[in-house]
């Protein structure tokens, strides 16, 4: 199956094309993203990302596939912008900052799950037993992870 940006995404670090992913969140929410088909570690975006920046460029209000493939040649990725290259001989650059979904761990849960996976990592009765007993402190309002 080809979707729109197929072929025409490029990787500013190595110029591979970029390839397309789907990943669905806990809360079913199903997103697309663009990734650099090489192993050169170069950013990814977000494919509704792409389509409000392509939209940008081009002076529409909505992506338009057509007027796309119409007016612009490619579009090269790399350290968060996005240089787009018209069929017409000029660039236009845009950048973007993806905003990562999730929240971040405390400090104290951090250090709550480093120790529950040394346990985790041993594998014997005693130390499931001792896991077990860290799962019933965490749940408690004053344990010694959250004093720290």
């Amino acid at each position: 199956m080809f979707h729109e940006f197929t072929g025409f995404i490029k990787c500013g670090k190595c110029g591979e094309n970029y390839r397309s992913e789907q990943t669905t969140y806990a809360d079913g929410e199903k997103e697309r993203y663009w990734r650099c088909a090489g192993k050169c570690g170069n950013e990814s975006i977000k494919g509704s990302t792409m389509k409000k920046l392509t939209a940008s460029v081009l002076g529409l209000d909505f992506f338009d596939e057509g007027e796309m493939d119409e007016l612009l040649e490619k579009a090269v990725i790399q350290n968060g912008t996005v240089t787009f290259y018209f069929k017409d001989g000029h660039t236009e650059i845009r950048t973007y900052q993806e905003r990562k979904r999730g929240y971040h761990h405390s400090k104290a849960y951090r250090a709550y799950m480093r120790e529950l996976m040394q346990f985790a990592k041993n594998g014997d009765p005693e130390s499931k037993a001792k896991a077990m007993e860290l799962k019933k402190e965490w749940k408690r309002d004053d344990n010694r992870w959250q004093r720290q």
